[in-house]
């Protein structure tokens, strides 16, 4: 059994959901803006990711949590 966890935040929108895969998925949205500093926290630590040190399809909880967990990172 595959779990999905879909789960997104859009900063240009503000949209910030929960899951998508629910009964009713408007349940689980909401709007959040980050502060200017919360933006540039966020900015800071994605520059120092290695991001060419992952591998296309990245799970980083296989072997230590049930289910694992794929993650899909988009930045624009």
């Amino acid at each position: 059994m595959e779990y999905l966890w879909n789960s997104s935040y859009d900063s240009s929108t503000g949209r910030l959901v929960k899951t998508t895969d629910a009964t009713d998925p408007s349940l689980y949205e909401t709007t959040l803006f980050l502060s200017d500093e919360q933006a540039e926290t966020i900015f800071s630590l994605l520059q120092e990711l290695d991001l060419w040190s992952y591998p296309d399809e990245y799970n980083p909880t296989r072997g230590i949590s049930t289910p694992s967990r794929n993650l899909t990172l988009t930045v624009r």
